[in-house]
């Protein structure tokens, strides 16, 4: 783009960019502003078209724009459009807006809007009185301690970085306790702010031992049981309470966060048993239906296969055989590996769908075929899981 654009007699936008739509314009200009090599042409264009981007992608031009040129009169005007868009509750702020279009493509989100809007707000005005509710509002975006994709998560954590750099913690000397009903947990000293953080771990088994003991009153559950925080002295207190577990792999079956994902195997003969058997060399397929209520992106199915099956190729099973099955045209890319099949989609939207993979029996023996499971890339909260199977080849 920057060589485009140095060309003698270029009077417009880069022409690299006229492969890209508005908002992957301001992501494009944005970058290359940051490593020093504005484009003074694309920031006309875009600010001209302003009206047609996004909140997120305004956000990206302010700052292409203040990087570029911290007195250009444009910042003003950029800046009191994003002001705004801020609603301010008592303890928190959240930008607002209304798509232009739809944006699921490149990972939009309210929380990486808002990411970016701090990011801008911070650059140009430092000493706003919104930016402290901003900050909370986008700690507030949080579930279990994180944002809900790797998109949010790296933004969020850019626009924090920022804050802290611009408004460093004050110092602190606190001493920090937590105690579950009686039990203490932890009695610390935090000096400074560059204190290491403490951390307690219990074992499970240590915390069922402060449940109560059996009666005829139903028995409270273990995370209703009062967990105590306290914190003396001067400074802010950050901490993060977790319960993490291991189901044994035994008992690991199918689940559902989102998308339902279930197989099954069939030959000529039908639908084969959960303990069926194939004769070795036998042609095989795998029935895939997978069902989501929402569109999802960047999705993998992983699906894994045992020594007894081996995946081949659409065009080398039995095409038209009893055999056969739907091919789904919304795969993008299916991987055939010698343990496994990954196929990914990039969009699948809300319903039901079908897929069908061409198998073939090998090596004589009793198998496990261990769960399939589906994952969007970065959206790790929306996955599914189907069952086990087991089959014997002889």
């Amino acid at each position: 783009a920057r060589k485009e654009a140095d060309e003698p007699g270029s009077t417009g936008v880069p022409l690299s960019f006229d492969y890209l739509d508005s908002t992957q314009r301001a992501m494009v200009a944005f970058v290359l502003a940051e490593m020093g090599q504005p484009q003074q042409l694309a920031h006309n264009a875009l600010f001209g078209n302003r009206a047609q981007l996004p909140l997120f992608a305004r956000a990206l031009l302010l700052l292409a724009l203040h990087r570029t040129a911290p007195e250009d009169l444009r910042i003003a005007t950029l800046t009191e459009e994003l002001l705004s868009s801020i609603s301010v509750s008592e303890r928190s702020a959240h930008v607002a807006e209304q798509l232009p279009y739809n944006l699921d493509a490149l990972f939009h989100s309210t929380v990486r809007t808002q990411a970016a809007v701090l990011m801008a707000i911070l650059r140009v005005q430092p000493k706003n009185p919104n930016l402290l509710k901003l900050t909370r509002g986008l700690l507030i975006d949080r579930v279990q301690g994180t944002w809900k994709s790797t998109q949010d998560s790296a933004w969020a954590l850019l626009a924090l970085n920022d804050y802290n750099r611009l408004h460093p913690v004050e110092g602190s000397d606190l001493t920090a306790g937590a105690w579950l009903i009686d039990e203490p947990l932890l009695s610390a000293k935090i000096p400074s702010a560059a204190t290491p953080p403490q951390r307690v771990e219990w074992s499970l088994q240590k915390l069922l031992t402060l449940l109560p003991p059996q009666s005829d009153e139903p028995q409270k559950s273990l995370y209703e049981l009062p967990l105590i925080l306290q914190r003396s002295g001067r400074g802010t207190m950050h901490y993060r309470v977790g319960l993490e577990w291991t189901t044994p792999k035994t008992l690991v079956g199918a689940y559902s966060q989102g998308i339902k994902f279930t197989r099954s195997l069939r030959t000529a003969a039908g639908l084969l048993a959960q303990s069926g058997s194939l004769l070795a060399g036998e042609a095989v397929v795998m029935d895939i239906d997978l069902s989501c209520q929402q569109p999802v992106h960047h999705l993998v199915l992983d699906i894994p296969l045992p020594a007894g099956l081996e995946a081949v190729q659409r065009e080398g099973a039995a095409a038209g055989s009893s055999l056969s099955g739907p091919r789904s045209r919304l795969i993008s890319f299916e991987e055939i590996r010698r343990d496994r099949v990954l196929i990914y989609m990039d969009a699948l939207p809300a319903g039901h769908h079908e897929h069908t993979l061409s198998l073939r029996s090998t090596t004589a023996g009793r198998y496990m075929v261990p769960p399939a499971k589906a994952t969007a890339l970065y959206e790790p909260g929306l996955q599914g899981s189907t069952d086990g199977l087991n089959i014997w080849v002889h």
